[in-house]
Parts: structure tokens; sequence; C-alpha cells
């Protein structure tokens, strides 16, 4: 099993490694490895169905089967099993865990000097705060 991991609104793609088989079916799921719950299904390289999940933010390579999620969400997080069935009745399974993390605010650091004093003895404090109003203080700085 291959782990992707993705930043929040990015792209990911998970390959098919092949091509879709002349007379065949490949199944994309979403879930724990019972799931029964479907991405995208496509058969015989006519068709496809997308599920409301990932509505609009799909992409298959109607050539390879492989997909993409496009801006993708923290939700899309979970495992992501292929399954490419051939009109021989063989089958061929791919799994991928996606990880997906949250994208981190720019922060912003200030330095906190007395104005009145700008001796070799005094102190100042850096000050790095985020745009979701945490703030952390750093240690004083000579100077």
């Amino acid at each position: 099993m291959k782990t992707l991991e993705v930043i929040e609104g990015d792209s990911v793609t998970f390959s098919s490694q092949s091509e879709i088989p002349e007379h065949g079916v490949i199944l994309w799921k979403c879930g724990p490895e019972s799931s029964t719950t479907p991405v995208v299904t496509i058969v015989i390289k006519r068709s496809y169905t997308e599920y409301e999940r990932f509505r609009g933010r799909l992409q298959l390579d109607n050539k390879t089967g492989s997909l993409t999620i496009t801006n993708t969400r923290i939700t899309d997080s979970d495992l992501y099993t292929l399954q490419i069935i051939t009109s021989k009745r063989e089958g061929i399974e791919i799994k991928y865990r996606v990880i997906i993390y949250a994208r981190l605010p720019i922060p912003v650091i200030k330095s906190q000097c007395p104005s009145s004093e700008r001796s070799t003895d005094s102190k100042c404090v850096l000050v790095c705060s985020l745009m979701n109003s945490l703030s952390t203080s750093g240690g004083s700085v000579s100077g």
C-alpha cells in the first residue's frame, strides 16, 4: 500500500499502473477495506459515474483509469482501493492511503524592543502570532 500526503486544497493523483482493459470494469472505492462505497465506476472505457462526495472534483484518465481528486478536503483522508476486473474474471487491486493536512496560516513575527533605550543591555522579545489568533512568545534577545 502506498501512502500519499497532500496539503488541503491541492490535488492528489492515484495511478492505475496499467491501461483500462478492453472489456472490463474499473472501480475506485473509498473507505475501510470492507467498504462498498464507490468513488468512480468505469465500465468498458465509455462511461463512468461520479459519486456525490466528490462531485465536480474528479478527473479521470480515460485511457489508464488513473484518478485525480482536485481541491482536496480534510475529509478526503482515507483508504482508496482500485479494482480492475477483466472479462476473464481476473482481478487486480491497488491500495492507497491518503492523508490530507490542513494548510497552516502564515505566521507574523514582530520584535518588541523598548524604544526609549537602545543600549546593549536592553532586551527585545520576539512574538510569533498566527491568523487564528493563537500566539506564542519567543525568548528574549539582547541587542
